[in-house]
């Protein structure tokens, strides 16, 4: 039940968590891909960062499923748009996306080496990178959003333990084909004498090398569209479930471990 998990989680140790995570807020976590997965194409994706400091760039890379194969002229999958908190950016698909497998090298190409982003069934296909930072002052109580279904953060009180959250809002009303979105999240490591001697697959002509570093775990990404199971991860109950009475003596305990304050504010949503 989702009472019982999220409070496991939240009385748990910061270490648990992975420091980066992606969740979507009113969707579900899929245990059979090991997904979040929103309930429809407009949705607010949440990137979350568990570190004790929120300096650094990260990335988000936006990449179409059921991949495709690359062609010249690129197939036309409709448009959607991501606002990261400047106002909506229309992206169209796949006229602005690369082909490949992220990051993107410097030179603007995509071409896959052993130190990109694991392909875990997505990779190649035609994505786009958008840049992040995280703000000092969005901050979430910390949980593993493996362990919820809806995954928008949660307003922290004082002591709490927190994380570091960043709202991409998205609409893919226009995505044609059939097509879904899938979601990474990474920092990048750069290379700066050409290609790393391990990149047997980079271009050497490249100036430098770009190479993903700390990502969120592939249990730990998102994807628009409907869950491929009807079981989710068991800790997104229907609103209003009453806690059954084991359940109730767990939630006690949590309790006077410090975790009344999830219970008091999980509907205080940031």
């Amino acid at each position: 039940m989702w009472t019982q998990v999220a409070l496991l989680s939240v009385v748990g140790t910061a270490n648990a968590v992975p420091e980066l995570q992606l969740s979507i807020a009113g969707g579900a976590y899929d245990t059979t891909t090991e997904t979040s997965i929103s309930s429809g194409p407009v949705f607010d994706l949440y990137a979350y960062l568990n570190r004790a400091s929120n300096t650094g760039t990260f990335y988000v890379s936006m990449a179409l499923t059921p991949a495709v194969n690359e062609a010249a002229p690129a197939p036309d999958f409709g448009s959607f748009t991501y606002d990261i908190g400047g106002g909506p950016v229309l992206v169209n698909v796949t006229g602005d996306m690369l082909y490949g497998v992220p990051p993107v090298d410097v030179g603007g190409v995509a071409t896959s080496d052993p130190q990109d982003l694991q392909t875990h069934s997505i990779f190649p296909t035609y994505f786009t990178e958008v840049a992040i930072t995280f703000a000092a002052t969005d901050l979430s109580v910390l949980y593993d959003v493996q362990n919820v279904d809806d995954g928008a953060p949660v307003s922290p009180a004082v002591g709490d333990t927190t994380m570091f959250f960043k709202k991409i809002a998205l609409n893919l009303s226009n995505l044609t084909g059939g097509k879904q979105l899938h979601f990474d999240l990474y920092d990048e490591v750069f290379r700066t004498q050409n290609c790393n001697p391990n990149d047997n697959l980079c271009d050497p002509n490249l100036v430098v090398d770009v190479d993903a570093g700390i990502n969120a775990p592939l249990s730990h990404d998102a994807q628009s569209g409907s869950s491929s199971s009807s079981s989710s991860s068991g800790s997104g109950g229907a609103s209003g479930e009453v806690p059954e009475p084991g359940t109730l003596s767990l939630i006690g305990a949590a309790l006077a471990l410090g975790g009344v304050s999830w219970l008091r504010r999980r509907s205080a949503r940031a």
